[in-house]
């Protein structure tokens, strides 16, 4: 993800309402200079000029998770109601349509794998990366969804 992606994905992430969350107290209106400053850091602009890379799908499939953890990998963690149930809502799969049993049964196998087919549904990735050996990383699967609210 871009420098200017990545300031407009948190941008849009800090900007929403946080009441929700009893340990949220995020506000890009009140904090945009320190988040924008963080950002630069990462991606070795500002500080110690050093550039982080960012986690991979095989991070989040390997993580242990927490009831307050919010960056999983779907595919792994989510159990089949709950895949369902965001297949459906997130692009309007139907739960019990073909291409829904077939992301649930490719889960069996490998979650990457998984995540790779539904991505080539949603269109989200060239058939050509898909069918290679190429790392498909967080930012492909998160970058379908940016109208989703936390």
């Amino acid at each position: 993800m871009s420098f200017e992606d990545s300031v407009t994905f948190w941008k849009s992430e800090y900007s929403k309402d946080g009441s929700n969350c009893q340990m949220c107290s995020h506000s890009w209106q009140r904090d945009e200079k320190r988040y924008v400053y963080s950002i630069r850091h990462l991606y070795g602009l500002a500080g110690s000029r050093k550039n982080y890379k960012s986690r991979s799908c095989d991070y989040f499939q390997r993580s242990l998770i927490s009831a307050t953890e919010e960056a999983v990998c779907p595919f792994r963690h989510f159990d089949e109601r709950n895949l369902k149930m965001l297949l459906s809502t997130l692009h309007g799969l139907e739960a019990d349509s073909e291409i829904t049993k077939s992301i649930l049964l490719e889960r069996v196998k490998n979650s990457s794998s998984a995540c790779k087919l539904f991505m080539k549904i949603a269109g989200d990735v060239s058939n050509q990366v898909l069918d290679s050996h190429e790392i498909i990383s967080p930012v492909h699967y998160f970058n379908l969804f940016p109208q989703v609210s936390s």
